[in-house]
């Protein structure tokens, strides 16, 4: 179900993200955005309609993956589920957010659980792999800089951010008082920390974690996210990870049947250690590493390019957004209003208007609209005037 969410989601701008009619209209546009050991399917159908028959048959995959009338359908529908949600993510990387790398994740293990079987050493596995997702962030904004986490501001800078609270309690958490935000704050610290004790603990030594602690912290990390989503209004991030979360603390072994073929999933987590490493490292000698390294060709061959931290290291202090107006100031796109995968295109385009990205995408603007000049304009909260205005002639 929250496969289709995602798929779905890309319907309404499918032109302009992932056809050749759109952002790929520009010379050069793909050459620009790609990266060594990408691939997606809609390479191979990027025309309107091949994309939105791509996107047709995704959700077809996940209604049969939810129907599983035989087990090889069941197993062919998650392969297929799992190539889209890669595709997805490698065709348009400037219009996805942490979640969509955290779901294709998923779905990776997912389809390895099913292929080599759900043993102890897979379940231990993909039990690493989502300590991972929570340790990453921790050492972002330790290792990085985070003082608002440390300090206790950071929750206090998120509710203070509209573009960040966009959820329905937003608004109401707004006014608590600081002391009450610093508590919250450090005890989003405390449940992430506890988390990754938990999974590493059940991942390793299983028989020594008791049952009530797993119980008790698992209920702390489904309020941490319940709490997210209402506040932030980051709903699709919630469910990604409240399925990761809970398919971790809660699947069972068959080491019966497929205890040796298990054991395939440790050299992929060994990479998938190694590249998390590798990544979040301040070092310019260890960010070249990642790039040539075995471990970074697997993460990236097989589509699960790994990249969390929400607010990490510190969340942004000013609302920010993009603005697309035709030759009489009409204010035809802007950022705030739209919908997520417009926000995260313009989210890209705001670091730096004048490049590849905001270029193709007043190109498109203008193929598609009635106006002799179009004119995008980076803006931010901190001031009235816009930071930066570039226009094309149509």
């Amino acid at each position: 179900m929250v496969a289709a969410w995602s798929f779905s989601s890309w319907w309404a701008d499918s032109r302009l993200l992932l056809s050749d009619d759109g952002l790929y209209a520009t010379a050069g546009f793909a050459d620009g955005v790609h990266y060594p050991g990408r691939w997606s399917v809609f390479d191979a159908l990027s025309s309107p309609f091949g994309v939105r028959l791509l996107i047709v048959l995704a959700i077809a995959g996940c209604a049969m993956l939810f129907a599983r009338p035989t087990k090889v359908i069941g197993m062919t529908s998650l392969v297929a589920v799992f190539v889209c949600a890669a595709s997805l993510n490698a065709r348009a990387p400037f219009a996805i957010s942490s979640a969509e790398m955290y779901l294709v994740v998923l779905l990776f293990w997912a389809m390895l659980g099913s292929i080599l079987g759900w043993s102890t050493h897979t379940i231990r596995a993909l039990r690493i792999q989502v300590a991972l997702v929570y340790l990453t962030p921790l050492l972002i904004r330790f290792l990085h800089g985070g003082d608002t986490w440390i300090n206790g501001s950071a929750l206090r800078i998120v509710v203070d951010n509209a573009d960040a609270r966009r959820g329905p309690l937003g608004s109401l958490v707004r006014h608590l008082p600081d002391a009450v935000l610093s508590a919250a704050t450090w005890g989003t610290l405390f449940v992430e920390c506890v988390v990754v004790v938990l999974l590493i603990g059940v991942a390793l030594l299983p028989d020594r974690i008791p049952s009530s602690f797993r119980r008790r912290v698992t209920a702390l990390a489904v309020t941490l996210h319940v709490c997210i989503a209402l506040v932030c209004g980051l709903w699709f991030f919630s469910a990604v990870a409240l399925v990761g979360l809970l398919a971790a603390t809660s699947l069972e072994s068959n080491d019966a049947a497929v205890s040796t073929r298990g054991l395939l999933a440790w050299p992929m987590i060994a990479c998938v250690v190694v590249w998390n490493i590798l990544s979040i490292s301040s070092s310019p000698a260890v960010a070249a590493g990642e790039q040539r390294n075995i471990a970074a060709f697997v993460v990236r061959g097989t589509g699960i390019t790994q990249v969390w931290g929400v607010f990490s290291p510190n969340p942004p202090r000013r609302q920010r957004w993009v603005e697309i107006l035709d030759d009489n100031e009409t204010v035809l796109i802007d950022s705030r209003t739209a919908n997520n995968r417009i926000r995260k295109l313009a989210q890209n385009v705001r670091s730096q208007p004048d490049g590849l990205l905001g270029s193709a995408w007043r190109r498109y603007e203008c193929a598609r609209r009635d106006t002799a000049m179009l004119v995008l304009r980076a803006r931010s909260s901190t001031t009235d005037q816009s930071n930066a205005a570039i226009s094309m002639s149509c």
